[in-house]
């Protein structure tokens, strides 16, 4: 856990290393670890974010489930109790 004041901070540094690992797969020539980059990046903007983007964040995850061709991000998400790792 991180403190509360610093939780809206720390997903937007998320956020930013999603860009820079994107534009580091796009230096590589890496198409479908660009696309899976570009759909996660904006996961952490839509925690932060100060409205409900609750449906926005599961599309999301559903975009990249498909591109994973994985759907336990859904199952988990769309779980009661999300379990640990």
């Amino acid at each position: 856990m991180i403190r509360p004041d610093k939780m809206k901070h720390a997903l937007l540094v998320l956020h930013d290393i999603f860009v820079q690992a994107r534009y580091r797969a796009y230096k590589l020539g890496d198409d479908k670890l660009i696309d899976l980059l570009d759909d996660a990046e904006i996961l952490p903007v839509h925690i932060a974010s100060d409205e409900d983007q609750t449906d926005d964040f599961r599309l999301g995850l559903e975009s990249i489930a498909q591109r994973c061709d994985y759907l336990g991000f859904l199952e988990r998400f769309d779980s009661i109790d999300p379990g640990t790792h």
